[in-house]
């Protein structure tokens, strides 16, 4: 029946979305923690942030160009998320249409700054607060807050090392309501 077939077809659009929000996920998670390990890695004697880090981020081994290396793949998924966001909100789903360059900076800026020209400890609260942005994005700000709290580490413990980062189950998150 046509009311079974659109039923089949909004439950596998469904499950594609929660697909693509465990990859979201995923992907910014890795990046966030792969950029707080370059970060707080003592054994780097080079500068990683500020002005010294900008001129070492032209050596493409450095740390510093692998730190904006994660910095680019957190504002790319910010970029998509704002998109895709911006598109399920437009009854016909062609919100935008084609993107400029300066539209797509001004996207990955929505979620916020991060700039690694900026100092340490700048740096490092830019990096929580884009981190957490992105997961509000992505999942809406209950389940998003709840993810950004389950990667962190308790009060005293050591900060977790880079990698896959374990997250209970992202698919409770996604069947909460938005907002």
């Amino acid at each position: 029946s046509p009311a079974a077939m659109e039923a089949q077809q909004q439950a596998m659009k469904m499950e594609a979305q929660g697909g693509r929000k465990d990859t979201s996920t995923s992907t910014i998670l890795d990046a966030a923690a792969r950029a707080r390990e370059i970060m707080s890695d003592e054994s780097l004697l080079s500068p990683r942030t500020g002005v010294m880090g900008q001129a070492a981020a032209y050596v493409p081994s450095s740390q510093a160009a692998e730190l904006r290396r994660q910095i680019d793949v957190l504002k790319s998924n910010a970029t998509i998320e704002n998109l895709t966001a911006m598109r399920q909100s437009s009854p016909t789903g062609g919100a935008l249409g084609a993107v400029s360059d300066r539209e797509n900076s001004m996207l990955a800026a929505a979620a916020g700054t991060l700039d690694a020209a900026a100092s340490g400890p700048d740096f490092a609260r830019a990096l929580d607060n884009y981190e957490r942005t992105l997961l509000r994005i992505v999942h809406g700000p209950e389940a998003g807050d709840a993810i950004y709290a389950e990667t962190r580490p308790a009060p005293g413990a050591a900060p977790q090392q880079a990698g896959p980062v374990p997250v209970a189950n992202v698919d409770e998150y996604n069947a909460l309501p938005p907002g």
